[in-house]
């Protein structure tokens, strides 16, 4: 079985957290709260989490305070800023610290959940080691118990095809030609 991405949600806004909390939880994921910025913070280096959805302003350290503090110890690590002022300058001021998106809290659930894959799937491809950056022998390896053939897949037209690997059954064959 394959987890669930755990999702840090970290707000001061209990009800706005809750309800974001379970409706994460609807779509499948698994979330963890913290009501400001320094327990965001201590969540953060305890847990292990695919994303983080932090709220622009809050009491002690504001998000922006804490998405600097994160990059500083976790590069890696994909952030969706939120808040309640929807002002492109502070917008800007997000996404130049590194946070993926940035997000009004009225943003419809629809624009939530496509910013929330869309930062899983880009933390999911720069985790991996990307097929055409491996040396050749480590492609070409065989599994253990039988060769691997993979195939490319993509399920959007203009996305970024994804390397899979099924197992071959049968022996396995010569290869024809020069070698």
């Amino acid at each position: 079985m394959i987890p669930h991405p755990r999702i840090a949600l970290i707000d001061d806004n209990r009800p706005w957290l809750e309800a974001l909390s379970q409706y994460l939880r609807d779509q499948g994921w698994s979330p963890v709260t913290a009501e400001d910025g320094l327990k965001g913070l201590a969540l953060l280096e305890d847990t292990n989490v695919s994303l983080a959805i932090i709220d622009l302003n809050m009491p002690g350290m504001d998000g922006l305070e804490l998405l600097r503090q994160l990059r500083r110890r976790q590069q890696q690590l994909a952030v969706l800023m939120v808040s309640s002022q929807d002002d492109p300058a502070t917008a800007r001021r997000a996404l130049a610290e590194g946070a993926r998106a940035f997000l009004p809290k009225n943003a419809s659930p629809r624009a939530l959940l496509r910013a929330v894959r869309q930062a899983l799937d880009a933390a999911a491809r720069s985790a991996r080691p990307q097929l055409e950056t491996l040396p050749l022998w480590q492609r070409l390896l065989p599994a253990p118990r039988g060769l691997l053939r993979l195939t490319y897949t993509s399920s959007q037209p203009g996305q970024q095809p994804r390397a899979t690997s099924h197992r071959m059954k049968g022996r396995r064959r010569k290869p024809s030609g020069p070698c």
